[in-house]
């Protein structure tokens, strides 16, 4: 079943659709590896990752509704999707996952634990520090997202040069990928 089928989010954030794409890759691969039907045991693992993919979204939308008349935590919480969204797409596009990886990094331990921490605070109605969720997206945050600059966060090609330590990838691996992107197109001066 994909992701679609087994559950149904808010589209606040638009998950639906990559989520879709990702079980799909993921049926695809399972296909090919199989060159038939799945064993039992591949499919289990399938049917777990995808409804613990849906969960932890589903935790994060959850959270992101309870903070949505007060814009300043709305925009700061859902800072973890764009943040988890942006870090895994560059690794990517650089080719630097070495398999299917997990939406909004629920497959990322580290993440998941900060994340979890922080939405725990706020279905029991407290409010996470700044300082909390900026750490929390500080290790993966390759689109300037911990910068201040008054609500706006434009796709910048420096953020992610400045942020090549973080995919790990070298400056030159990350202006390659985002030349081959289309993103730029010359060399840098």
């Amino acid at each position: 079943m994909l992701p679609s089928g087994a559950g149904i989010l808010d589209p606040l954030l638009s998950t639906g659709n990559p989520l879709t794409l990702l079980g799909v890759w993921r049926l695809a691969e399972l296909l090919t590896r199989y060159r038939a039907m799945p064993p039992a045991d591949a499919l289990q693992d399938y049917r777990r990752q995808t409804l613990h993919e849906l969960d932890q979204t589903a935790r994060l939308l959850g959270a992101l509704w309870r903070v949505l008349d007060r814009p300043d935590r709305f925009t700061l919480l859902s800072k973890l999707y764009f943040a988890a969204a942006s870090f895994r797409e560059t690794r990517i596009r650089l080719e630097k996952e070495t398999g299917i990886p997990g939406f909004l990094l629920t497959d990322h331990a580290d993440f998941c634990r900060v994340q979890d921490r922080l939405l725990a605070a706020i279905e029991r109605g407290q409010e996470p520090d700044d300082a909390d969720v900026r750490a929390a997206l500080e290790p993966f945050d390759v689109a300037g997202l911990c910068t201040e600059r008054d609500g706006f966060y434009p796709a910048r090609a420096e953020d992610v040069l400045n942020a090549c330590h973080k995919i790990p990838a070298s400056p030159e691996e990350v202006w390659a990928g985002l030349q081959r992107s289309g993103f730029l197109a010359a060399e840098p001066a």
